[in-house]
């Protein structure tokens, strides 16, 4: 129950942060920038996951395995689906149907953000953010998880608006945050993937909370110069930490006799998989980084 109850406050802020994060940094003109950032290690990634999924499943034949994988990219879920494109369930991506549900969400964004702003723009990105959630929950998922995208097309908007502002750390602040991202995670888990938000709009004011005590947090830590070094490194790799994840999750079946061990590997194996493509010029490319990063 403790368990479920911590996964529910993570789940309240964990995704919205990075769209938030990303709204900061969004540039008009930056098409081929996103394309590469995201898409490019989205597609070598889940081309990475095809011979490790032959090697670890019985498939019956390399069609078959090829069949699935594509559909699986193609679909780009991270959840399942029963009955939506035929009897059987549709194969999930992992972790990392967040980049292309960025990649829509952010290009969309810029394309809006372009002929309207103020008011208007508050009014249009709440209404995609809720018709989105209400065409994937009620009618049909959409390819790429687009709808799960533009479903916190709202956090890249709040977070475009705070580029450039000061974000003053308070511990009164801080303690108001905490409130209310229980508040928020009591009413149940947040799930940005599966366009789950059970208390729609407050679970934007939540994770909002939660974005401002992860700041205060690490603004506090970051104050050790050891410490500040690491939060770089992970702040400039963080795309790639997700897709070793994803992979890593993939090949986590080969310790499920030692849960311990599994859960050591969660943390260990995509950051020393990380460590690895950093020091390759190629890999570095692959997964969307520029040679010089």
């Amino acid at each position: 129950t403790i368990l479920k109850a911590l996964r529910s406050v993570i789940y309240s802020f964990h995704m919205p942060l990075f769209f938030l994060l990303s709204g900061m940094f969004v540039k008009k003109g930056r098409f081929f920038k996103s394309v590469k950032r995201l898409l490019l290690p989205y597609f070598f990634t889940a081309c990475l996951m095809f011979p490790i999924d032959c090697l670890l499943q019985n498939f019956d034949s390399i069609s078959s395995a090829f069949f699935v994988n594509f559909s699986r990219m193609i679909i780009g879920s991270g959840y399942q689906h029963y009955g939506l494109y035929s009897q059987y369930s549709t194969p999930i991506i992992g972790a990392i149907w967040f980049l292309p549900a960025l990649f829509f969400a952010r290009i969309i964004y810029i394309q809006i953000s372009k002929k309207i702003n103020g008011v208007v723009l508050w009014v249009v990105v709440l209404l995609i953010s809720v018709t989105s959630i209400l065409i994937d929950t009620k009618l049909v998922y959409l390819p790429f998880s687009v709808l799960s995208g533009l479903s916190a097309i709202i956090f890249i908007h709040i977070g475009n608006k705070l580029n450039g502002g000061e974000v003053v750390v308070k511990p009164i602040w801080f303690l108001m945050s905490a409130f209310l991202t229980l508040i928020t995670a009591s009413f149940g888990e947040l799930s940005v993937c599966c366009c789950i938000y059970p208390i729609y709009p407050l679970n934007i004011v939540g994770a909002c909370a939660g974005t401002y005590m992860i700041y205060c947090i690490c603004s506090v830590i970051s104050k050790n110069k050891m410490m500040k070094k690491i939060f770089t490194w992970l702040g400039m790799n963080t795309l790639i930490i997700l897709c070793m994840h994803n992979i890593q999750i993939m090949c986590s079946i080969l310790l499920d006799f030692c849960w311990p061990l599994r859960l050591i590997s969660m943390v260990a194996v995509p950051l020393l998989l990380t460590f690895l493509v950093t020091k390759s010029r190629f890999l570095k490319i692959a997964f969307g980084c520029s040679s010089e990063h």
